[in-house]
């Protein structure tokens, strides 16, 4: 059964399925919270909550260094039950500026035993378009994805 999530002072509420951490449910639901762990920085996610519970997920902590007292990361806090939350900033995202592009994997390069470079080819006519500093999730066809978004960088062109 999911949980109801609220935004505190506002209106704002989305569920966030059982076993799911706050940071993702909201992200799904289109709500952007302050966010950095998927570009290898921690801390960036951390906020309050006003009311209700949060349990860490499994293997974590709900605290960091980053944390001012009493706040924990949302990436890793997973709600027991209703939750009322209090982000230091959030705001809406157009959910259509998201999209889903399917993509064929054109040259996988090991560029070290734990790192792969994948070049991937869109079909005729499709483009992404990105700016500096946006993630990329791979979904693969099972429905699973990696655990982290990969930058997006645009191969130039060679001469």
């Amino acid at each position: 059964m999911n949980t109801i999530l609220r935004i505190a002072d506002t209106d704002v509420a989305f569920e966030a399925a059982p076993g799911q951490d706050v940071l993702s449910a909201a992200l799904q639901a289109g709500i952007d919270l302050p966010y950095s762990c998927r570009k290898g920085v921690c801390g960036n996610c951390a906020g309050s909550i006003a009311a209700g519970q949060v349990h860490p997920l499994p293997g974590t902590t709900l605290e960091h260094p980053a944390c001012a007292p009493g706040e924990v990361l949302f990436c890793r806090a997973a709600p027991s039950g209703e939750v009322t939350l209090a982000p230091r900033h959030w705001q809406r995202v157009d959910a259509s500026a998201r999209r889903r592009l399917t993509a064929k994997v054109f040259r996988n390069t090991r560029a070290a035993p734990d790192v792969s470079i994948l070049q991937l080819r869109l079909p005729a006519g499709k483009r992404a378009k990105f700016r500096a500093g946006q993630y990329l999730q791979i979904v693969l066809p099972d429905g699973s994805s990696a655990p982290t978004p990969w930058p997006i960088r645009r191969r130039r062109a060679m001469a």
